[in-house]
Formats: structure tokens, sequence, C-alpha cells
């Protein structure tokens, strides 16, 4: 549908996705992609005000939105540096090179799919009530990806050997 909002979109399915009851025993891996496209977005001027005016109950807190340091480093350790940036590894929770309405807005966008996965934003009606318990038996782990960055493929990997061990120590009651 070109009239949709892509990041509307974008959740529903994750919604449709993390609550399948054929898929409760399956993990996820969520790749916040496109993060350079974001920046870019962000550098002309856009944001995502317009969709917290037009859905309220789904982007409700955005202007008081505020992440922590952590959470800003997660991130901009998977930006890709430019190439006139030198490529040294910092602990900081800034760069020179990204917007921090970037930042913010990245992170808004992980906690909104962290919601659904935590229960706390349901996007559509269920027509069976899910136990408490629902989602006990997977998890999702997200990684903030860029096209261009080659070392997204590493991250991946990680993820998935991290996945695949939980549910393995999950399955045995260890965990």
């Amino acid at each position: 549908d070109p009239e949709k909002n892509r990041l509307l979109e974008a959740l529903e399915n994750f919604d449709q996705v993390w609550n399948n009851r054929f898929l409760k025993y399956v993990s996820v891996l969520l790749f916040i992609n496109k993060i350079d496209i974001l920046a870019e977005k962000i550098a002309r001027g856009r944001d995502i005000s317009e969709l917290t005016k037009k859905y309220p109950d789904i982007f409700p807190d955005f202007d008081k939105f505020n992440p922590s340091a952590s959470e800003k480093l997660q991130f901009l350790e998977a930006f890709p540096y430019q190439d006139t940036e030198p490529r040294k590894k910092s602990r900081t929770a800034s760069r020179s090179d990204v917007h921090p309405d970037t930042v913010k807005t990245a992170v808004y966008i992980k906690h909104l799919f962290m919601k659904i996965v935590k229960g706390e934003l349901n996007l559509k009606k269920r027509i069976t009530k899910q136990e408490r318990n629902w989602h006990d038996e997977h998890s999702c782990e997200y990684f903030y990806t860029c096209a261009i960055d080659t070392n997204n493929v590493q991250r991946v990997m990680n993820g998935c050997r991290t996945l695949i061990i939980q549910n393995h120590l999950r399955r045995f009651g260890i965990i």
C-alpha cells in the first residue's frame, strides 16, 4: 500500500510474527535496517513527529523520550563511519558525524519493537487471549544495521549464535 507509512507497516508485520501462535517457540532476530537512510532523512529535516500526531496511541511519547547513554552507544557503534572519519573505537555516547535526533529516533523505533516483544504495545485485537507466559519460550535480539557496513555480517553471526545457545539452555532448563 503506497499510502501506508513503512514504519507503521513494519511494526504491524512484526506484531503479527511475534504473536503468531505457530511461531511461539521461534526466536527472532530483528534488524533495524537502513540506519544510514534514517540519518539522511533527519538531516533533510524529516522526523516522526507527523506520526506522533496521526497515531498517538502507537507513538505516544517521542517528544519526551530520552535514550540512555548505553542505548546511544549501542546505536553509534552500529552506525557506519564516514570515509573522512577515523575508524577508532570510542566508548562515548556521541559522535560529531551523527545528529542527536538520528540517535533518538533510532532508539525510539527500537523501543517500539521491544514494546511489542514485552506485550506493552498491541497493534491488533487478538481473537484469543494470550497467557502471561506466552513469550517465555522464545526471545528477540535486535541489531541496528546498514547495508553498506560490512561488519554487519559479524553482528548477525554473533546474534544467531546467542539465540541458539539461549534456546538450548532454555530447552534443558538451565535458564
